[in-house]
């Protein structure tokens, strides 16, 4: 059963979690692999505010939030989390934009449009096209109006 939050803290209804490299190699039996399971899954999250704690004054009940889990646990129904877990209100999530949640879309966004100024028109190498990087980076390049060339390891990926 859910509780009240605490008075720092906010309950959050999950309605996306992201699937990165750790939760698979988690999973695999790859990390971790001094505890027994079930272990904890989820750095990442975009939900909806269903309840908050009496001290917390800058978020609302309706608002969507992009959690960053400091801890494993972001696969679960509810969350109830601090502003220590990196909380970000976005607008009422749109599925055609959901690639870019997470660490993967957000690797690839910020390190080409911030790290790399892409401008249109530019050639742009994307390693690994297939990954859960580069497959952002690749289409987030075209969308800029660049010319990329995406290289993976084996013919299949190119698929």
């Amino acid at each position: 059963p859910l509780v009240d939050p605490k008075s720092d803290e906010i309950l959050v209804k999950n309605l996306f979690v992201g699937i990165n490299a750790t939760d698979l190699n988690i999973t695999a039996g790859r990390y971790f692999k001094h505890d027994d399971p079930p272990y904890p899954l989820g750095f990442e999250a975009l939900g909806q505010i269903v309840k908050t704690g009496s001290a917390i004054t800058n978020y609302s009940v309706g608002q969507y939030l992009v959690v960053k889990c400091g801890k494993l646990r972001a696969y679960s129904e509810y969350l109830y989390v601090t502003s220590a877990d990196g909380l970000t209100v976005v607008p009422k999530p749109d599925p055609e934009y959901l690639a870019l949640f997470g660490t993967s879309g957000l690797t690839a966004s910020i390190g080409l449009s911030e790290g790399s100024h892409l401008a249109s028109g530019e050639k742009v190498l994307i390693t690994a096209a297939a990954g859960g990087v580069g497959h952002i980076a690749a289409q987030w390049a075209l969308l800029k109006g660049c010319h990329v060339i995406a290289t993976t390891s084996n013919d299949k990926k190119q698929e």
